[in-house]
């Protein structure tokens, strides 16, 4: 134990460094012919995700892993190392402003527990981290020689990292999170379903581009989608999201044909805004729902505390209101009584009342002046 802990740091480094490595792989592959940026540039994610999963102690290693990885992968594509060291620079600087953002105003280790944490998210990790870095990166291009148009560049990769940010750290810190805790206690018909929805999501994701069903993008895209907010979460959501948008831009890059009017460009930025609407739009449905949910198990876990406690001290609780006349017992209170399930009435409390004082307490209840001051605050209980 002692010695897989020990290595723990270096097998985590090593990951994010073939991660990082897969992502850009990933990234020129979803780069049209011609232009300096990627439609969506999954390493800048990936390694923000892995700052977010590791102690900051480690940050050093983390980044240290990721550099030969980035230069490999930038050699390969014949980038001048000048501008490869350029673009290491603002894709480690725009993970590390979001992960201490992230760090600095999130407590706990998950940062997706609740809309104020999607809010975070949002303002620091997609918008905060890659608008600062996009014009340092904009600016290794135009400095470069690549293309000339800085705020083209800027824009393209604003949106670009916006999106990949969106998408891809939700999912990745999910399953680092929580992912091995939810395969060990999920159940057969769960696995189940979560594959039905990854075939789900692949089809309708494989399909939202084919010219008979492409004016129902948004109603095919959220049939997967709400699917996975309602049964799987936040985590199954995020993992849907980021299938989605990987096989939206495959298809758009690799389309044999142009699929409507317009220049690839704005296809490419029409699709951008509109994954990025639908992203926000879900995982924050997600938080809205996971809140919900952990309130409700709070309110129960509550009951179920005074339940036991009433039940261990031999007490009972009882409420009525004086204005409807209705009233309500707890469980063990019908049991100390020996009351069914039905419906409690003031001829059944009256006949509770010890006879010496049943004559004083109608008399009391029917009094104006509290029957009155009643009136006028109708939460009043006894």
């Amino acid at each position: 134990m002692q010695s897989s802990t020990k290595y723990q740091p270096l097998l985590s480094a090593a990951l994010t460094g073939i991660a990082y490595y897969l992502g850009a792989k990933l990234g020129l592959a979803l780069t049209p012919a011609g232009f300096p940026i990627s439609t969506l540039w999954p390493p800048n994610a990936i390694l923000f995700a892995a700052l977010l999963l590791v102690p900051i102690r480690n940050w050093w290693l983390i980044l240290l892993a990721v550099l030969p990885a980035h230069l490999f992968v930038q050699l390969q594509g014949d980038v001048p190392l000048l501008r490869s060291i350029g673009w290491f620079i603002t894709n480690t600087s725009e993970a590390l402003i979001g992960a201490a953002l992230l760090r600095k105003f999130c407590k706990g280790n998950s940062c997706f527990d609740s809309l104020l944490d999607v809010g975070r998210f949002l303002i620091c990790g997609v918008i905060a981290a890659p608008f600062l870095t996009s014009f340092l990166d904009a600016g290794v291009v135009a400095a470069t020689g690549w293309q000339s148009e800085y705020w083209e560049l800027w824009g393209s990769r604003l949106i670009s990292n916006m999106l990949a940010n969106l998408t891809i750290v939700p999912a990745v810190a999910s399953v680092g999170l929580s992912g091995s805790e939810w395969l060990r206690r999920i159940s057969w018909n769960k696995y189940i379903e979560a594959v039905a929805l990854g075939v789900f999501t692949i089809l309708i994701s494989s399909l939202i581009f084919q010219p008979a069903v492409e004016y129902v993008i948004p109603a095919l895209i959220l049939f997967p989608l709400l699917w996975a907010v309602l049964r799987f979460g936040f985590g199954g959501v995020s993992i849907s999201l980021l299938t989605i948008t990987l096989i939206t831009f495959w298809n758009i890059v690799n389309a044999p044909e142009p699929l409507n009017e317009g220049s690839m460009a704005q296809k490419v930025f029409t699709l951008q805004i509109f994954l990025t609407v639908m992203s926000i739009t879900m995982i924050s449905l997600a938080a809205v729902l996971h809140e919900r949910r952990e309130a409700a198990e709070a309110l129960r876990k509550s009951e179920d505390r005074m339940s036991m406690s009433a039940e261990w001290t031999n007490l009972g609780f009882w409420s009525y209101d004086f204005v409807t006349g209705e009233t309500w017992i707890s469980d063990h209170l019908r049991k100390m009584l020996g009351f069914d399930d039905g419906p409690v009435t003031c001829t059944f409390l009256n006949e509770l009342i010890h006879p010496d004082d049943r004559q004083r307490a109608p008399d009391e209840l029917r009094a104006p002046a509290l029957r009155a001051r009643l009136r006028s605050r109708p939460s009043a209980r006894a």
